[in-house]
């Protein structure tokens, strides 16, 4: 069943997408706030800190390239089949019990690193997202073996304890400069172990999780509207992140830089009055006024440059994010 909005949410909603994108019309105002009306608007800001990687990496620098939902073993043997839903694993043992959440504490998967060689990968711990905005979302303490001892897939924070992963169906290109570079790609034996921190995961975290849906309307008052996925959404932000100007999968930016970005469906709102970056979809910049870095030109930027680009209401019109960055001084 399709979640009902109480004329209490839609005006809170309203109120939220018009601060949003207060140059856009009235008319086209209630057109973003119906887009909104599902109820995906958390009130998150718009001001987060950008970075370069898609990714975590290994001790040795290597890159997961994926991971198997095949040749799993649980706690109590190995597994008939395992499926990812959302981020939560779902499953049959080999006595064909169903296996899910928990079951999951111990089971070994195999991934692949990006010289194609494999690695055993357990699940250390399995726990909700803390906060309304990922209370939906799993997160995974997942480690490998090495000589020393098992190591954190994802490494350790500032306070020396494991960062937690997200899995996400599908892999990604991780490499840059090429055609395809930084896309996500569809396949459905595998998935990502998103780690906490870099792109992938960092927008989940913001908001754009490629397993929900919301409702678009091409016109006020619930008329013409049908269910469309966030998977573009969560693109958009991981190449808006990472500056991914061209759509090649390379960065132009450094660590820690801040951004300030927001979107039609009030997902995430413009929080700051700072001069507009670019406006992004799934494959890059659609155009762009500025680099994120001074002294980091994007090779694409000459062709990206247009008059009136991150107008709010090309959030109508096929931009599905825009980025702001800090003014200087």
């Amino acid at each position: 069943m399709k979640p009902k909005v109480t004329r209490w949410v839609l005006t809170m909603l309203a109120g939220m997408v018009l601060s949003a994108v207060s140059a856009v019309s009235w008319a086209q105002s209630f057109n973003l706030f119906i887009r909104v009306g599902v109820g995906y608007n958390r009130g998150l800001v718009g001001r987060d800190l950008n970075g370069r990687d898609l990714n975590g990496r290994l001790l040795d620098g290597r890159i997961v390239t994926g991971v198997s939902l095949n040749g799993v073993t649980l706690r109590k043997g190995p597994a008939r089949s395992v499926s990812l839903v959302a981020s939560r694993f779902e499953g049959e043992d080999a006595r064909g019990r169903k296996a899910t959440g928990d079951d999951f504490i111990d089971a070994v998967f195999t991934a692949t690193l990006d010289n194609g060689l494999t690695l055993p990968l357990k699940v250390e711990d399995i726990r909700r997202g803390e906060g309304r905005a990922v209370k939906d979302v799993r997160f995974y303490d997942v480690s490998y073996a090495t000589q020393d001892g098992p190591v954190p897939l994802c490494g350790f924070d500032e306070n020396d304890e494991p960062v937690a992963a997200i899995p996400m169906n599908g892999r990604w290109n991780y490499r840059e400069g090429v055609e395809g570079g930084g896309a996500h790609i569809e396949d459905a034996s595998a998935f990502t172990f998103a780690c906490v921190g870099d792109a992938i995961a960092k927008c989940v975290e913001g908001g754009y999780m490629p397993w929900k849906t919301a409702r678009v309307c091409s016109r006020g008052h619930g008329h013409d509207c049908e269910w469309t996925s966030l998977e573009a959404l969560h693109q958009a932000c991981t190449r808006m992140l990472r500056a991914d100007f061209c759509g090649d999968g390379t960065p132009y930016t450094v660590d820690d830089t801040l951004v300030n970005l927001y979107d039609g469906l009030g997902i995430r709102y413009d929080s700051e009055d700072w001069p507009v970056e670019a406006e992004w979809d799934a494959d890059g910049a659609i155009c762009a006024v500025r680099e994120r870095i001074a002294d980091m030109v994007p090779a694409c930027m000459a062709d990206l440059v247009e008059d009136g680009c991150g107008a709010p209401s090309h959030l109508l019109e096929g931009a599905l994010i825009i980025s702001e960055v800090a003014p200087t001084n």
